[in-house]
């Protein structure tokens, strides 16, 4: 039900109002009928005591004497000194001859008759018109006399007839002034909401401050909590976001600049030698950038994946960690480091996303490398024991424990390793791995220097209830 129909269907005042207002249209013809029904048994009760008046004092003369041609002369004047001579009455005796009163045939009645004398009443026809008799039998001097008092019904329907009138209309009238006052009091109690609204939309585009609690309802005040925890963490994004761009920014003008002034020496060069080794420069300079790119595009595939939930499938680690040390093979012999990979028993097997995963150890593994001596050995492992976890070790000069939450920033480098990076490695694969609920920890090799890189997953579905799902 739609009471005001400038309301939009999915107004909170609109539905409140329509709950609040709904039962009315219920309560309204319920309170009618109820009223209607309560009346009637309230006009019954002084109609029939003044039957019951009536039907004693004849009561009383009939027992005297029945027989007697002045009774019903008597019984005329006794009704008329007590207010009761509209009522009609009727003495007869047992074989149904009329004694007195009208001699009209009235009938006997079927029940409460033969057993008492105690008074009963019936609702008859007589005449078209439906008349209410009270009857009782009196014992007289020649025996027992059935006496019979009437009164037409239609004096009880006027009456409930006006009651029933005066209720409708008082509840006609009620109806709209209560529609009105719920309709003033909603406007009124829902206020704070308007205000609290009128506060937001005058917010400018930019202001991610929180909400003042100040004069918000109780009710609403759980919303407005959960609302600035939502504003924080999107102002939290979009700094981190700005930051992530500062940082990209300077460090793609690195390699920019360093082309643009290899490209002007070579310019300059007098011999064919000096030209190539600027243009060698030149090369070296667009692979960073070329590098640069391709983990800027990595850490925003993982970024997005948060959104967009991408298929998951069961991925084989063994598998996988060989087809990774397989393709950082070439640049490890090129740095001359060796890659050692010690798979797992069996099948070691994850829930996750195949291009992700491959991203996030193709980052680890190449971290590992650049930043591990020549003739050393970057160990990979891959562990079943406690639930799925890949482990890769370098035999770098390591991170310092105070360092090893800040490696996994965006840009973070650590102080005095001179390999070259752009410091996006870590930040890719932490961020692959907590979209796969992994956990990502720096340890120290237990002999020597260097880092060991811990990547656990949680233990996955069996293959059964995988492939139900």
């Amino acid at each position: 039900m739609r009471i005001f129909g400038d309301e939009a269907p999915g107004s909170l005042f609109g539905q409140v109002l329509d709950y609040m207002l709904a039962p009315l249209a219920v309560l309204w013809p319920i309170a009618v009928v109820g009223t209607y029904m309560a009346a009637a048994a309230i006009v019954d009760e002084p109609f029939d005591r003044e039957l019951t008046a009536g039907i004693a004092l004849i009561a009383a003369e009939a027992s005297r004497d029945a027989g007697d041609d002045g009774i019903d002369g008597r019984i005329r004047a006794r009704l008329q000194e007590a207010d009761l001579d509209r009522l009609e009455f009727q003495i007869a005796d047992p074989g149904g001859r009329v004694i007195a009163g009208d001699r009209a045939t009235w009938g006997v009645p079927t029940h409460g008759t033969e057993a008492s004398e105690g008074l009963a009443f019936r609702d008859v026809f007589r005449e078209e018109e439906r008349v209410r008799i009270a009857y009782r039998l009196v014992s007289g001097a020649a025996g027992q006399y059935l006496v019979q008092v009437s009164e037409p019904l239609v004096r009880r329907q006027e009456v409930l007839g006006a009651v029933t009138h005066i209720v409708m209309v008082v509840v006609g009238l009620l109806v709209p002034l209560t529609v009105c006052l719920v309709w003033l009091g909603l406007r009124h109690g829902l206020a704070p909401v308007a205000r609290l609204r009128q506060r937001i939309e005058a917010r400018g585009v930019d202001d991610l401050s929180p909400i003042p609690p100040e004069d918000v309802p109780f009710e609403v005040a759980p919303l407005v909590a959960v609302l600035n925890v939502q504003l924080e963490r999107v102002r939290r994004n979009l700094e981190a976001q700005r930051r992530f761009v500062a940082d990209a920014a300077h460090q793609m003008k690195t390699p920019l600049a360093g082309l643009k002034t290899q490209a002007e020496a070579a310019q300059r060069g007098a011999t064919f030698e000096e030209a190539r080794a600027r243009l060698a420069r030149i090369e070296e300079s667009a692979d960073r950038m070329s590098r640069l790119v391709a983990q800027l595009l990595a850490l925003a595939r993982a970024e997005n994946a948060r959104a967009s939930a991408p298929a998951r499938e069961r991925v084989d680690l063994n598998e996988l960690l060989r087809e990774c040390c397989t393709e950082a093979a070439d640049g490890a012999i090129a740095r001359n480091v060796m890659i050692g990979f010690d798979p797992g028993p069996g099948e070691v097997g994850v829930e996750g996303t195949l291009l992700l995963l491959h991203e996030l150890f193709a980052n680890l593994l190449d971290n590992a490398v650049r930043y591990s001596p020549g003739g050393t050995e970057v160990a990979v492992h891959v562990r079943s024991e406690d639930g799925p976890e890949v482990v890769v070790e370098d035999a770098g000069v390591g991170i310092p424990p105070s360092e090893r939450d800040l490696v996994f920033e965006p840009f973070y480098r650590v102080l005095g390793m001179h390999a070259s990076g752009s410091g996006l490695g870590l930040s890719i694969v932490r961020a692959i791995a907590n979209l796969h609920g992994a956990g990502v920890t720096v340890e120290d090799v237990p002999v020597g220097n260097g880092t060991r890189i811990r990547v656990r997953f949680p233990t996955p579905a069996p293959v059964e209830a995988a492939l139900e799902r």
